[in-house]
């Protein structure tokens, strides 16, 4: 018997037909999901690499910016002292180093009337009664020297601060200075003629505390506490970048004996040649295969740091 208005059931092949394409649409959403998911993390790891590139070059170019222009050389392997290279094709060096000016200091503190008075001016006073080539003493005014100490501490903290007692170095500012040993880079070289040790008399008075014989004495001058050094190890294609500071090289120390820090990791490209009086830095990261895209992906940048 026949019935009619009754409710007509799923066959067999109709349930079959509907579960392929559920499978094939889960199959096609878990596709989708998963290549965003990977190009989410792709995004995520190249923009963190092109920010770490960006705070490495601003690291470097900001301590550069500082030095005390003609004492930046380089070394190769060997542990040899070169000039810069003077285009960015040509490198065969491990390390830069450069005598830093105490840029810190320069800028001074605020003092109890609202003034800011540098730690040194910078400024000599040629004919002061106290400037005397024959003393060694040198009359520095508008200076708040007898803070240096304290101030250096508050950069370093109190672990690694510097007694600027025999170390600071002193530095005429003439047109005559370039890299040679007479900087102190050559470490078993003492005789040097650029840098000068100084003690500290008062706050505007320093006393000239090694044996070099002072020829001439200049109206400007740079003060300094420390050399710093940037060096690859590693591959040569996939290298870290450290900076070595606190260490002064007219004292017969070397960025060794310094402190270090890790710049970057995973370096594939780190170059800086000198045009002129302008340093030139070029830097690459990599990123190690962590985008998963069958080879490293990576980014450069270069700056001009005057």
């Amino acid at each position: 018997m026949y019935i009619q208005g009754g409710k007509k059931a799923f066959t067999f092949i109709e349930i079959v037909f509907v579960i392929v394409i559920l499978g094939l649409a889960s199959s096609i959403g878990a596709r989708v999901i998963s290549n965003a998911y990977s190009g989410y993390i792709k995004s995520v790891n190249l923009n963190t690499l092109n920010s770490s590139l960006e705070v490495v070059v601003d690291q470097i170019s900001k301590r550069l910016e500082s030095r005390i222009k003609g004492s930046v050389i380089a070394r190769n392997l060997a542990g040899d002292f070169l000039p810069l290279a003077t285009s960015i094709s040509t490198h065969n060096y491990t390390t830069i180093e450069w005598i830093g000016s105490f840029y810190e200091g320069l800028l001074g503190e605020d003092n109890i009337s609202g003034f800011v008075v540098p730690n040194w001016s910078g400024f000599i006073d040629i004919n002061s009664t106290s400037t005397n080539k024959s003393s060694k003493t040198i009359h520095s005014p508008l200076s708040k020297l007898t803070n240096i100490n304290s101030m250096i501490t508050n950069i370093l903290g109190s672990d690694l601060s510097v007694d600027s007692t025999n170390k600071l170095g002193f530095i005429f500012r003439t047109n005559t200075k370039d890299f040679n040993s007479s900087w102190g880079w050559n470490y078993d070289d003492f005789n040097h003629s650029s840098v000068h040790i100084v003690n500290i008399n008062s706050d505007e008075i320093f006393e000239f505390n090694d044996t070099t014989q002072i020829e001439n004495i200049f109206e400007r001058y740079d003060l300094s506490w420390s050399a710093y050094a940037i060096s690859i190890e590693g591959d040569t294609d996939n290298f870290d970048l450290y900076l070595h500071y606190n260490y002064r090289p007219w004292l017969g120390e070397r960025y060794t004996d310094g402190e270090k820090s890790i710049l970057a990791k995973n370096v594939s490209t780190f170059r800086v040649y000198q045009g002129g009086s302008t340093i030139r830095l070029k830097v690459c990261l990599n990123d190690d295969n962590k985008t998963d895209v069958g080879s490293r992906v990576g980014f450069c940048k270069e700056k001009v740091i005057l």
